[in-house]
């Protein structure tokens, strides 16, 4: 069927008169949801991709910790921050800080790039 064998049933005067309950619109409206809708944000749709970007942005932070053989207290401090993205923030720092601390030739090698960014 095509857009306009809809748009000609739903523009006919009979369906005027025609009483649909909310119960019924309802679940039917919510369902729809245009491609445009789509590219605005529908929560819905939002809080599903986001949830995917921030797992996997969540599964890297995990990863650098572990190559980077951070303290479980320091893990935890990181982990313990529910936005991802202050998680990033944090580990830049804690990253920084641990290479100031002990500037090992591989440490410093490892986080030279940490030296370049802001922050």
């Amino acid at each position: 069927m095509d857009d306009d064998a809809i748009a000609q049933a739903l523009a006919l005067p009979e369906l005027a008169t025609v009483q649909i309950p909310d119960a019924l619109v309802t679940p039917i409206d919510n369902g729809l949801l245009s491609l445009q809708a789509a590219k605005n944000n529908h929560p819905e749709v939002q809080s599903h991709y986001k949830a995917q970007i921030y797992d996997g942005v969540d599964k890297t932070l995990i990863r650098v910790m572990d190559e980077y053989k951070l303290s479980d207290e320091i893990k935890n401090e990181i982990l313990s921050e529910k936005s991802s993205t202050k998680r990033i923030e944090l580990l830049t720092s804690k990253l920084k800080e641990e290479a100031e601390r002990n500037p090992t030739p591989e440490k410093v090698r490892k986080t030279n790039w940490l030296r370049k960014s802001p922050g």
